[in-house]
């Protein structure tokens, strides 16, 4: 395990490094050539540079179609679906067929993929489902319209069906719940993502390669992991103290709220701290297992309530362009909850296959660099200064804490 040192002083100065080797990839390796041989590819190539000023024009036209869609008459909106779709297809096309295979593969690997994958499908389905008619068409291409969100609400929308998506004997989910949750998580990721695109597009004259505790927990403080699960944990713990009308068993919801963020804030002991302390990977596992167990339990027993007054209570109540938008207590919960569990699992996961010394929220950009012409391209960790090449947005490579010889 490392541990810090000082060198005539009490300070002691620890390094973010690469924990393991990074991949080699071939950023020549395209869907474009895969699938079409060099000539087919050249005349692609020509085409396609022909068009892209309009399909781009189209594309940037479609996103206000988008919203109209979802605001506007049913008869009028059945036709505008169609103009949306037909004018934001050809752009992603276009765009698919630069992606690269190596990179894809790295990427299918990664949890935070896996969820925004996952989450994006079951919107659109459901958003299909919801829609009910020819207008569903829409729901491939909203993928790039997530920033029109807060009109995916039913009560914002003409004519739309309600699907009842989970249903007891006491409460139902229905699509209206789901979509407003989860278009919500969708925002929030997108702007993660567009963040990163311009911090490591625009590089960074940061170089963390030398931290002090002080700056380890400033660093694990402004992590997306962190701040978008503190978020959620936050959210969803105020829910619950909704739920049970701020009475003498929040003080129980408090002491979950800290114990999830200890588990959260442990990346800032340093190795020479959790030597001291003998701290062990499988404590923090077990913490998070009772929490995920207790919040299981939980959601179990609204669910199971037979309370009005419950299954009624209100979290949110906005009006928007004179239409009110309502987020009711338990619907926000359990979505709440349920994207907690799925990242307290990433947690876990990561503490199983990680070494003492790994650090769990904290992690590494990466970028991709070489020369351009060339096969095979290095992928670099950026935990030190950037170097603007070629910018992993979704991609992160696990840290570690080393001492640092000055």
């Amino acid at each position: 395990m490392a541990h810090g040192h000082g060198e005539q002083t009490n300070v002691e100065y620890y390094a973010l490094v690469e924990a393991h080797e990074l991949p080699v990839v071939d950023v020549n390796r395209s869907l474009l050539k895969a699938l079409f041989t060099p000539a087919q590819a050249q005349i692609y190539r020509a085409v396609s540079k022909r068009v892209d000023p309009i399909c781009t024009v189209l594309y940037t036209i479609a996103f206000p179609i988008g919203a109209s869609v979802l605001t506007t008459r049913t008869d009028l909106a059945r036709v505008l679906a169609v103009f949306k779709f037909v004018f934001q297809v050809p752009t992603l096309l276009l765009a698919s067929a630069d992606l690269r295979l190596d990179l894809l593969r790295i990427l299918v690997t990664t949890y935070e993929f896996c969820f925004f994958t996952l989450l994006n499908a079951a919107t659109c389905v459901i958003l299909s489902m919801h829609l009910g008619d020819q207008r569903m068409i829409l729901a491939p291409v909203y993928w790039y319209g997530v920033q029109m969100n807060v009109w995916a609400d039913a009560k914002l929308t003409p004519d739309v069906h309600p699907v009842e998506l989970v249903s007891t004997s006491n409460h139902t989910m229905s699509s209206t719940d789901f979509l407003l949750n989860a278009f919500t998580t969708m925002t929030v990721l997108m702007a993660r993502t567009a963040y990163r695109k311009r911090v490591l597009s625009n590089g960074s004259d940061d170089d963390p390669r030398v931290l002090r505790f002080r700056q380890l927990v400033l660093r694990l403080l402004s992590t997306f992991d962190f701040q978008f699960l503190s978020l959620q944990i936050t959210l969803g713990h105020i829910c619950l103290c909704v739920i049970a009308t701020w009475d003498i068993r929040c003080y129980s919801v408090l002491a979950s709220w800290l114990w999830l963020h200890w588990a959260l804030t442990l990346d800032a002991l340093t190795p020479a701290a959790r030597s001291v302390l003998r701290f062990q990977n499988h404590l923090t596992i077990l913490v998070l297992l009772l929490i995920a167990t207790m919040q299981i339990l939980t959601s179990e027993h609204i669910l199971s309530s037979g309370s009005q007054n419950v299954h009624g209570l209100v979290f949110l109540r906005a009006d928007i362009f004179g239409r009110q938008v309502v987020a009711k207590a338990v619907p926000f919960y359990l979505s709440r909850g349920f994207t907690t569990l799925l990242w307290m699992a990433r947690i876990m996961w990561r503490l199983l296959r990680s070494d003492p010394d790994e650090l769990t929220m904290i992690q590494g950009s990466v970028e991709f660099y070489g020369n351009p012409k060339a096969l095979r391209t290095k992928a670099k960790s950026t935990i030190g200064k950037l170097h603007k090449r070629i910018s992993g947005v979704l991609l992160r490579e696990k840290s570690r804490v080393q001492p640092e010889h000055t």
